[in-house]
């Protein structure tokens, strides 16, 4: 609203800002009809999947609430969940140097005994790239609207908010999500390379924040974001595989808690080793790992304000075989709590073996631990660890038929409370136009 006050202040008359931006957009139009070639450079996709669930623990609670606590969530509750998922895609590609990529898609969930849960999601990627001469560019957009409830849950008592603050949950609520990078290399010569790169993450909640109910606990979600921006120099070392070196300057934010602003908010300074290629036909690397040196604003009592954590972003693919795949992930950061003020660590590490056994038929076996390690002044370590299962079947290019099961239980120090387990399993039918 700010900022739409500011254009009003500019005096600018209604018609003249309606011509400026009816100007820019006839030339962004031009530049982009001016090679059009609608048999090659123009590609619609589109799909409709649905999908039918049963989770046995919808709210996350293995322990019954403390009797007369107003609204909070039963314990072991499941529920079948319907789903549809739309999408619509098109690829443009007006020459070399640019190339576009948009669409939708959807995923629309009910729930048949938990209608507090019902949400939409609404996704909106927006890709560009290109190559001009020797230089690769290259522009990531994805935006994220869930339409849900916008009130956050009620637990039994304070220690029963679920391992992890309840990602399930929160990602059923009112929010709007944006994740944004940018990146260009530069071919340096002898083997050399520059990649100067920008990142955005911005996570704004809409649910509504609420103080507790008596002897319960009433879950809020803060507001929270992350920007960076630096460059990395490689080389290559062969075999085709590059290392490179590089530094990224941002900064994080955790905004307020019920009017109190959060002092968590802190600049980054992170030094990043990498190692990406496919040095073997059989092995497919990218390695970024590195220290996130921080400077908090503030300090806080017990709590560090010039801590050095890890950060990495790796994965590892191994192909033994022209049927199978085996991909090992790993990803580790430091981040604001979403559901109460504070720092702590996001964990995953994952393995998922991919096996084609003919062309129309494909299984998945993975297993994911995924930590949440808090910075003190908290105590606070969750863990859920999740095995799943899934076989696809695609049948004439254009029907898929996927059965999935996935399993979840926890490991909560310093509170039992946190403790959960579930079992989701689920039939989805797609087809794709």
């Amino acid at each position: 609203m700010e900022r739409i006050a500011r254009l009003h202040r500019t005096g600018c008359p209604a018609a003249i800002r309606l011509s400026l931006m009816a100007s820019c957009l006839g030339l962004l139009a031009s530049a982009a009809l001016a090679d059009w070639q609608p048999t090659t450079n123009l590609t619609f996709k589109a799909a409709v999947a649905a999908k039918v669930a049963y989770d046995s623990n919808v709210y996350l609670q293995d322990t019954d609430p403390a009797p007369g606590v107003p609204g909070a969530v039963p314990a072991n509750h499941g529920s079948w969940v319907f789903s549809v998922m739309p999408q619509l895609g098109l690829d443009y590609q007006a020459c070399e140097a640019f190339k576009l990529t948009t669409g939708y898609s959807g995923e629309y969930n009910w729930f048949n005994s938990a209608s507090s849960e019902d949400h939409m999601i609404h996704r909106f990627p927006l890709n560009a790239s290109g190559k001009v001469g020797e230089t690769d560019w290259k522009i990531g957009n994805a935006f994220t609207y869930i339409d849900g409830n916008n009130l956050g849950p009620i637990f039994g008592a304070p220690g029963q908010i679920p391992a992890i603050g309840g990602i399930p949950m929160r990602d059923r609520r009112d929010a709007l999500i944006y994740k944004g990078n940018l990146g260009v290399q530069q071919p340096l010569g002898k083997g050399w390379f520059i990649r100067p790169e920008a990142s955005a993450y911005v996570h704004d909640f809409y649910a509504e924040q609420h103080t507790s109910p008596p002897g319960g606990a009433y879950e809020n979600y803060i507001d929270r974001q992350e920007v960076t921006g630096g460059a990395h120099v490689g080389h290559g070392i062969g075999r085709n595989t590059t290392l490179s070196l590089g530094y990224l300057y941002g900064r994080q934010d955790q905004f307020s808690l019920l009017g109190a602003n959060s002092p968590y908010d802190s600049s980054i300074h992170r030094v990043l080793v990498g190692l990406k290629g496919t040095p073997w036909k059989w092995l497919r690397l990218d390695l970024l790992a590195g220290p996130d040196f921080r400077d908090f604003d503030n300090s806080i009592a017990g709590f560090d304000d010039e801590e050095v954590v890890g950060y990495v972003l790796s994965t590892v693919t191994f192909l033994p075989t022209k049927k199978d795949s085996i991909v090992l992930f790993n990803k580790r950061y430091e981040q604001p709590s979403f559901a109460s003020m504070g720092m702590y660590e996001d964990v995953t590490y994952k393995g998922a073996w991919v096996r084609q056994w003919c062309p129309a038929l494909s299984s998945s076996l993975s297993f994911q631990a995924y930590l949440g390690d808090w910075k003190p002044p908290a105590k606070r370590v969750d863990w859920i660890y999740t095995p799943a299962a899934s076989l696809t079947y695609v049948w004439n290019k254009k029907v898929t038929m996927e059965l999935a099961y996935s399993y979840d239980w926890t490991d909560c120090d310093f509170n039992d409370g946190r403790n959960f387990s579930r079992h989701i399993g689920s039939l989805m039918v797609g087809y794709r136009f």
